[in-house]
């Protein structure tokens, strides 16, 4: 199914029907963010690699520490494309749950 396509059913269903959607939606994508939450807690580990999307926006990242939970990552900031060594003084902490991360090395 295409982005268009969600467009078009939330521009024509009633208001019933595109609750049930929006459910559904909803639904498919926490499943879809706990399956990798448990796929990412065995493979995540401090040094990895890693992005998001977090304020409409990708980030890249290096993970410090991963929790129960979640992963402290710091924030890659710089124009290479290459990532080698992340300073710690210079990079924003986030603090982002597994199902959220996916791992680019």
């Amino acid at each position: 199914m295409s982005v268009e396509l969600c467009k078009t059913l939330a521009l024509t269903l009633d208001d019933s029907d595109l609750a049930k959607c929006w459910k559904l939606l909803h639904e498919e994508s926490q499943t879809r963010s706990e399956k990798r939450a448990i796929i990412n807690k065995g493979k995540l580990a401090t040094g990895s690699i890693v992005e998001w999307t977090a304020r409409g926006k990708v980030y890249t990242g290096v993970v410090d520490r991963v929790k129960r939970k979640k992963a402290l990552v710091y924030e890659h900031v710089g124009t290479s494309g290459k990532i080698s060594k992340v300073s710690k003084a210079s990079s924003t902490r986030w603090d982002i749950p597994l199902g959220l991360l996916n791992k680019i090395s």
